[in-house]
């Protein structure tokens, strides 16, 4: 392996002298192959470790003086991330991985097989080009899918076209323990929002809230209530109520304006509990008691529906969603409801099986095109 080193006016068998000047040449030429080093960028090598802790082989491998700031390297991704981000190079301390404007790496940030940059700057490593979605990449791409606080990217035009998706938390699935005349309904799906706005009028930092799936249940009660996804003041997504224990009664799908309630979908667009058919918004749990009517609500953009348990052998059909996530199926007599599928999902309703299914968690999506 290549080193670094340098040789000066004061290295031994070298046809130059710092003899009779201020900075002799051999010293000046080691500074300038010094900065040099220091300056070019090189690419490395075994790529390996995990896909959110790498490891790297440089060559020609670091002096003595280590790492300085504005040394580039560029890397290809041996796996997507999940998370937040180190690198070790040649069997070296980990360093954390930073997007360009100086946050954690998110899940998905960091493409199998694609090409990024990297600058070391006050003790991490910046991605400042390609290949990891960072904030120079055209167009930018995050998934958010845990409650963080967004910094604004730089390095796009004032007109560029941003949007963002936000998805409720699905309602988990109600228990019924066997009440007379019902089954346990299943959770109302996730309502959805979009939003565009022009990249100036973005602030510089947004706290996004996730919305929490609602809870799964094991006692004779309703289904926990999706939670409400927001980004900043710009928009909310309203989370899916829970299924019912008594009575015929789902989940209502979150809507545009409010989460969804028991029966009742959110004001615009959610889906009523049981309802068979399309909304934009969330749908509505499964809500009968009956072997015939337990499909839930389906959806094109929020959660479906979850299921309602089942009075007979089969189990609630739960809906499903074009672009959110599908809801959870009921539970057949004696087992325990599924939970709803992320982004915003139902959970699925249980009779006296040991528990319902949860309701998913929302996410936000944030994609600038230009």
């Amino acid at each position: 392996m290549a080193n670094r080193n340098t040789f000066n006016g004061g290295s031994a068998n070298v046809p130059w002298s710092n003899v009779g000047m201020p900075e002799g040449f051999g010293d000046n030429q080691a500074r300038h192959f010094k900065t040099l080093y220091d300056a070019a960028s090189f690419a490395l090598r075994a790529v390996a470790g995990t896909a959110n802790n790498v490891t790297a082989t440089l060559d020609p491998v670091l002096d003595g003086g280590g790492f300085v700031d504005g040394m580039k390297f560029t890397i290809t991704w041996a796996a997507n991330n999940t998370g937040p981000m180190t690198l070790a190079l040649n069997g070296g301390a980990a360093i954390s991985i930073l997007e360009a404007e100086g946050s954690a790496m998110v899940a998905g940030s960091a493409k199998l097989g694609a090409r990024a940059m990297l600058e070391y700057i006050s003790g991490s490593f910046r991605v400042i080009g390609g290949g990891a979605g960072g904030g120079q990449a055209d167009p930018y791409y995050r998934e958010i899918t845990a409650s963080t606080t967004w910094a604004k990217p730089a390095g796009h035009a004032d007109d560029a076209m941003v949007e963002i998706e936000a998805w409720g938390g699905g309602g988990g699935g109600g228990r019924s323990g066997n009440v007379t005349g019902a089954t346990g309904g299943g959770g109302g799906g996730g309502g959805y929002m979009l939003l565009t706005i022009s990249y100036i009028d973005l602030p510089s930092s947004l706290p996004v809230i996730i919305g929490a799936g609602g809870a799964a249940v094991t006692g004779q009660v309703p289904g926990g209530q999706g939670g409400n996804t927001t980004v900043g003041s710009l928009l909310t997504a309203y989370g899916g109520a829970g299924g019912r224990h008594t009575g015929a009664v789902g989940g209502g799908g979150g809507g545009e304006l409010a989460s969804g309630d028991a029966g009742v979908g959110g004001i615009l667009g959610g889906g009523n509990s049981g309802q068979n058919a399309s909304t934009i918004w969330g749908g509505g749990g499964g809500n009968t008691a009956t072997v015939t009517a337990q499909i839930a609500g389906c959806a094109a953009y929020g959660g479906g529906g979850g299921g309602a348990g089942n009075t007979s052998s089969g189990v609630g059909a739960p809906g499903t969603s074009l672009y959110g996530g599908s809801g959870g199926a009921g539970a057949a007599p004696s087992g325990s409801g599924a939970a709803g599928l992320a982004p915003g999902g139902g959970g699925g309703g249980a009779r006296t099986g040991p528990s319902s299914g949860a309701g998913a968690r929302g996410q936000v999506r944030i994609r600038i095109y230009g």
